[in-house]
């Protein structure tokens, strides 16, 4: 495995493409490692840069995809995800377990219907990157402007 240091995106970039196109045509396998989240961007700079047969030779991964590929090859792959059942038991869990502090659900811990609305409150809070160090300060901000 060939290690290969890039020291910045913008000139760095064409090295790696270079660096690409030569495995592609010793047909030696490559990986680029790019942050999570620029793995869609590199993937088109290199299909734009590079042969097309660089596809079959070359995978641009996230740090996190490489470690998954490197377990599926040795040892195995491991998931212990919750499914809906265990996450709507959880949610239930913990909606009991704070039903004191919480002032609007506090009372409908009871009511089946809180845990799927509960649900949808924390994947939005997620999907808006709102932390929860972050919504706690602005729960405070808030009790205390309105005098609570």
């Amino acid at each position: 495995m060939r290690i290969v240091y890039s020291p910045d995106v913008k000139s760095g970039f064409s090295y790696l493409a270079d660096i690409v196109s030569g495995c592609v045509k010793t047909k030696q396998r490559s990986f680029v490692i790019v942050p999570d989240g620029m793995v869609l961007t590199a993937e088109r700079e290199l299909s734009l840069s590079t042969p097309p047969e660089t596809a079959l030779y070359s995978d641009t991964v996230s740090f996190s995809r490489l470690a998954n590929n490197i377990f599926r090859l040795y040892g195995g792959l491991h998931y212990n995800y919750a499914d809906a059942a265990a996450e709507a038991l959880l949610m239930w869990r913990a909606l009991a377990a704070s039903k004191d502090s919480l002032l609007v659900y506090g009372d409908s811990v009871s009511d089946p219907s809180a845990v799927p609305t509960m649900q949808r409150a924390v994947t939005e809070l997620k999907q808006s990157l709102i932390s929860p160090e972050a919504f706690m300060k602005a729960a405070m901000k808030l009790k205390f402007s309105e005098g609570g």
